[in-house]
């Protein structure tokens, strides 16, 4: 995928399933950072495995919904939906179980308040 798309981020998911062993993490990065076609540009999240969230990666998640006290020093994401019932599609998702215009901007917008 890295050779034939060029990607410029990769997001990986599921972290919480395995050690980064199972994964091949290690493996993996060591190669895209030193031998791929993408090895200058290419940034990652922090989801590689079981204990790198909020350690590695070229910006955190940390977490669904992380929201720090304070800015980090490193970068970071928030991960969230606006559906408040489903990360994905829902056949009986409501307009009810979606956030209101206000949340979504004051959720987006605020950098340190929790």
């Amino acid at each position: 995928m890295s050779s034939s798309y060029k990607p410029d981020l990769i997001w990986s998911d599921g972290e919480w399933e395995c050690p980064d062993t199972y994964w091949n993490s290690t493996a993996f990065l060591a190669w895209l950072y030193n031998d791929s076609p993408v090895k200058d540009q290419v940034v990652v999240n922090d989801r590689w495995g079981q204990n790198c969230s909020c350690h590695h990666g070229g910006y955190y998640n940390c977490q669904d919904k992380y929201r720090p006290h304070s800015l980090p020093n490193h970068k970071w994401e928030m991960c969230t939906s606006v559906d408040k019932a489903s990360w994905g599609y829902r056949r009986d998702m409501t307009l009810s179980t979606i956030a209101k215009e206000n949340e979504i901007i004051e959720v987006r917008a605020s950098t340190s308040v929790v």
